[in-house]
C-alpha cells in the first residue's frame, strides 16, 4: 500500500525508522562536538537548576492542553469541516490510492457540474479515470436516475477509451438504497470521507478508522451491495 506524507508520520514502522533518525543523528552530533559526552551525563543529571513555579505551572497546562488536542483526533478535528475542505481531502485522497470504495448519491456529468465545487470534482474526476487506467481497485455504486441524461460513466467511458473492464466497475443504480442517501468514500489508507443530510443543510466529516472495524465492516456491507447489483 502507498502511504502518502502524512500517513508516514502515524505508520507504525515508518515513525520507529523516523525517530531512529532522529537519535541517530543527535548521537553522532555528541559524539563528534561534545568530547567527553559520556562522562559528563552523570553530573549533569545531579546538577541542581532553579526554575519559577509559575513556569513549571505554564509548562504543565501546555502539556495538558497538547494531550487534550492530540487524544481528540482527527475524527473531531475535522467535525466542521467545510465542503470545499471536504472535496478537496477526497481529490487529494483519489489522486495516490490504490483502492477505494465509493457511493455517490449524484453521478452528475462535468458538463453540469456546480461552478463552486466545479474544479475540484472535475479534478476528482480525473484522478479517477488515471486510478482506473493504472489498475487501481476502484468500485463504485452510483445514483442516476435519469438514464436519458449523460452521467459520470458517459465521461469516464471517454477518458478510459471505452474500456469495458474498466467500466464495469461502476454501478448505475435509479433507486437510492435509504432515503437519507449521502455520498461516501473509503479509502486503502483507513479514511472515510462522508457527508450527512439533514433537513436543512449537509455536515462532511473524516474520519480516520485505520485498523478499526468500521472499515471492515463498511467494506463487507460494500460488498454485499455491490453482489445485491449484479
Amino acid at each position: 500500500m502507498q502511504l502518502n506524507r502524512r500517513e508516514i508520520w502515524k505508520d507504525p514502522v515508518w515513525s520507529k525508522v523516523i525517530a531512529a533518525l532522529i537519535l541517530g543523528t543527535a548521537s553522532v552530533i555528541a559524539i563528534t562536538f561534545i568530547p567527553d559526552w559520556e562522562t559528563k551525563i552523570p553530573a549533569l543529571l545531579r546538577s541542581e537548576i532553579n526554575i519559577k513555579i509559575w513556569l513549571l505551572v505554564a509548562m504543565m497546562l501546555a502539556m495538558i492542553v497538547a494531550c487534550c488536542y492530540f487524544k481528540s483526533g482527527r475524527q473531531e478535528k475535522n467535525e466542521n469541516i467545510t465542503s470545499a475542505q471536504w472535496f478537496a481531502e477526497i481529490e487529494e485522497q483519489i489522486r495516490d490510492c490504490n483502492y477505494a470504495r465509493i457511493y455517490l448519491r449524484e453521478f452528475t456529468h462535468p458538463d453540469k457540474f456546480r461552478s463552486e465545487h466545479r474544479e475540484s470534482l472535475f479534478s476528482f474526476m480525473t484522478s479517477l479515470a488515471n486510478r482506473l487506467k493504472a489498475g487501481a481497485d476502484i468500485k463504485i455504486i452510483a445514483y442516476h436516475d435519469t438514464p436519458s441524461e449523460k452521467s459520470g460513466v458517459d465521461w469516464l467511458k471517454v477518458e478510459v477509451q471505452d474500456d469495458k473492464a474498466l467500466l464495469e466497475k461502476i454501478k448505475l443504480i435509479q433507486i437510492q438504497p435509504t432515503s437519507n442517501a449521502s455520498s461516501m468514500y473509503l479509502f486503502d489508507n483507513g479514511i472515510v470521507i462522508y457527508n450527512r443530510r439533514s433537513k436543512s443543510n449537509y455536515t462532511y466529516h473524516i474520519d480516520d478508522q485505520k485498523g478499526s472495524i468500521v472499515h471492515l465492516l463498511i467494506e463487507n456491507g460494500f460488498a454485499m451491495t455491490e453482489k445485491g447489483l449484479s
